[in-house]
């Protein structure tokens, strides 16, 4: 059973992705307000394959039941997880507008580890404590390899965890790691902002974004734009479990 099992039986819709079209990977010249970011061809090539021949046409419950390892493929599970329950009228004991920092409380005395180089956060945890540990794959100066986790996370009393761990399969490993008296929040946009999903973990907070504006958001991704480009068409939302 994996955490999102229980989500199989609630009321879902059919298929979510059937109300996306798989063009917009390869077709922009008619997004008008955004200026046109073209995609690397190989992007193009595995999302649109995934569009027309994995998720276009199954049913949320089944994107659900087949959750796994597979990156790509979770990655379609949680978006779809998201566009059914990050909607502020499904949010359960959540504040809508509210940064997730204003709950962390940090002192210069706490230890603070960061799973992912997650860089908005980053400024404010430095001006609030010096004992940082940002766990990233990629090299860098001031980065820890993801398999020294053993070693520096129980150590920490702070722990700010990206959503990405849910979808490139580390977020299992991650929790074991972590210090039961820890502070744990799990942060970006792609948390699936429901609490029931991790009640028996040992996260503290969810802190994600819900859609505010549809119309923009939909115009900027047939753009081929992201990140960045979306956060107008969002809010940030916290859930404390």
């Amino acid at each position: 059973m994996h955490y999102f099992d229980p989500l199989i039986r609630d009321d879902l819709p059919e298929a979510i992705v059937d109300q996306l079209n798989p063009e917009w990977f390869v077709k922009r010249e008619n997004a008008s307000t955004v200026p046109q970011t073209p995609w690397p061809p190989e992007a193009v090539k595995i999302l649109s394959t995934y569009f027309t021949q994995v998720w276009k046409g199954k049913k949320v419950k089944e994107l659900i039941a087949a959750y796994n390892a597979n990156s790509l493929f979770s990655s379609g599970t949680i978006a779809a997880i998201n566009a059914w329950y990050n909607q502020a009228d499904k949010l359960e004991n959540c504040n809508l507008g509210i940064d997730f920092k204003e709950f962390l409380n940090l002192s210069a005395k706490q230890t603070v580890g960061l799973i992912g180089y997650f860089y908005p956060v980053l400024n404010y945890l430095r001006s609030e404590t010096d004992k940082i540990y940002i766990f990233e794959l990629e090299a860098g100066e001031d980065f820890i390899e993801p398999k020294q986790q053993p070693v520096f996370l129980p150590k920490c009393d702070v722990v700010i965890c990206t959503g990405s761990t849910l979808v490139n399969g580390t977020f299992d490993q991650v929790m074991h790691n972590i210090s039961p008296q820890a502070l744990v929040t799990l942060v970006g946009p792609t948390v699936p902002m429901i609490p029931q999903v991790f009640r028996e973990t040992k996260v503290d907070y969810l802190a994600g974004s819900v859609v505010v504006n549809s119309e923009l958001l939909l115009e900027r991704i047939k753009a081929g734009q992201g990140g960045r480009d979306l956060k107008k068409c969002l809010q940030k939302a916290v859930c404390r479990m």
